[in-house]
C-alpha cells in the first residue's frame, strides 16, 4: 500500500503455471485458480499474509516460500 492506496500484483504467464502446479499438489482439495494464484503470489512478495474469507484452502496449504510454514489469512488472523 501506497499513500493509502493499494496496487494491485501483476500476473504473469509464469504464475499461471506455478498455479497450476500448486493445484496439482493439492488435488485432494479441488483449489480453485484463484487460491492457487494467492499462493504464488505470496511467493512472490515472500509474504504469509493472504487476504481470503474462505480460509479452508489456505489452512490446508504449505506456503512455497522458505521458513513459512504457514499463512496468516486476514481478516481472521488479525
Amino acid at each position: 500500500m501506497i499513500d493509502g492506496r493499494y496496487r494491485l500484483a501483476e500476473l504473469k504467464h509464469v504464475d499461471l503455471a506455478a498455479a497450476q502446479t500448486v493445484r496439482a499438489k493439492y488435488e485432494g482439495l479441488r483449489l480453485d485458480l484463484a487460491d492457487a494464484v494467492g499462493v504464488v503470489i505470496a511467493d512472490r512478495y515472500r509474504t504469509d499474509c493472504v487476504f481470503a474469507l474462505d480460509q479452508r484452502d489456505y489452512r490446508a496449504i504449505e506456503p512455497l516460500t522458505p521458513g513459512i510454514s504457514a499463512f496468516r489469512i486476514l481478516p481472521a488472523d488479525l
